[in-house]
């Protein structure tokens, strides 16, 4: 008994020791309250789980001068995060929020293909500098499967660009390897 007391000090004294040589974290990103209104009312409706885990922080973009992209967590699955997208405007005089959705491929009970608007951002970044939003959608964790989509974001609109979809989880290929399913023309 006496050393299994020993090892619990032990092992408590080393977490807290780890805990105080952890380096500090990223500032936190300051959300505009007219974002956290509109999340609000998609969390109060039971469709998202937050998590206040370091790793699911909100996100922020520069789109242009005036316009941010913010990313926050929905849901945070084994290896799927949803995010919720919001495109928040402030040009000094005008503010203005809207939700970004973004086209994704969904399969009929006859297995044919048809184009849906999703509010859903799976696995989503942002590459800033050519103002695309990518997802990632992994229908299974060997990445062998699944769907992916980018789209073109400006300070006024949202356009889906291409899809790449594969449902065959044949545990081959990754998403780089999946087809392009559909492209915008």
């Amino acid at each position: 008994m006496k050393a299994i007391f020993i090892a619990l000090a032990i092992l408590f004294s080393m977490n807290a020791f780890a805990a105080d040589q952890q380096q500090p974290s990223q500032p936190k990103v300051k959300v505009p309250l007219k974002v956290q209104a509109l999340y609000a009312v998609v969390v109060s409706t039971g469709l998202c789980f937050p998590s206040d885990d370091e790793d699911y922080q909100p996100q922020e973009y520069t789109v242009d001068a005036t316009t941010k992209l913010y990313l926050l967590n929905c849901i945070a699955g084994a290896y799927n995060t949803n995010s919720l997208g919001y495109l928040y405007s402030d040009d000094g005089t005008t503010q203005w929020v809207t939700q970004v959705s973004i086209l994704t491929l969904q399969q009929d009970e006859k297995g044919k293909n048809y184009l849906t608007p999703s509010f859903e951002l799976i696995n989503a970044y942002f590459d800033e500098s050519a103002k695309t939003l990518g997802t990632m959608s992994l229908a299974r964790s060997l990445a062998d499967c699944g769907q992916s989509t980018l789209s073109q974001i400006s300070s006024d609109a949202v356009k889906t660009l291409k899809i790449w979809d594969k449902q065959d989880c044949d545990g081959k290929g990754e998403p780089a390897d999946w087809p392009l399913a559909w492209e915008q023309k």
